[in-house]
């Protein structure tokens, strides 16, 4: 089952691309702080900046492991060769930025490996 899981979880994330998430940030230019928040939920933290802006940042962070595929040969002579798979762990994160100013996004920005949609 969690094999399944892990299955499902890379097939979604190879749908999903960094240009549509680009995309839905920047959607947010010139929107309303309130309606950010609305939609995004609550950031994970909240800067304010000395020049009266503020920074709403979100994390989004999962790991799992899989595994390799098991390795099966023959040899010369007719035997079998089995070796399992190997661990793998994965850690994939994303973190974006949205800069507030009079209570309307102005700015963005995003770092990681998971940041798609």
């Amino acid at each position: 089952m969690k094999r399944l899981l892990a299955i499902s979880l890379l097939l979604l994330a190879s749908c999903a691309t960094e240009e549509a998430y680009r995309a839905e940030v920047a959607s947010w230019l010139g929107k309303p702080e309130t309606a950010l928040v609305s939609a995004w939920g609550a950031p994970d933290l909240v800067y304010d900046t000395e020049s009266g802006q503020r920074v709403l940042t979100y994390k989004s962070r999962m790991q799992f492991t899989t595994t390799t595929a098991p390795y099966v040969g023959v040899t010369d002579h007719g035997g079998v060769v089995y070796a399992p798979g190997s661990p793998i762990l994965r850690d994939l994160q994303c973190t974006t930025n949205f800069t507030i100013d009079g209570g309307v996004v102005v700015d963005w920005s995003f770092r990681g490996n998971d940041c798609r949609i």
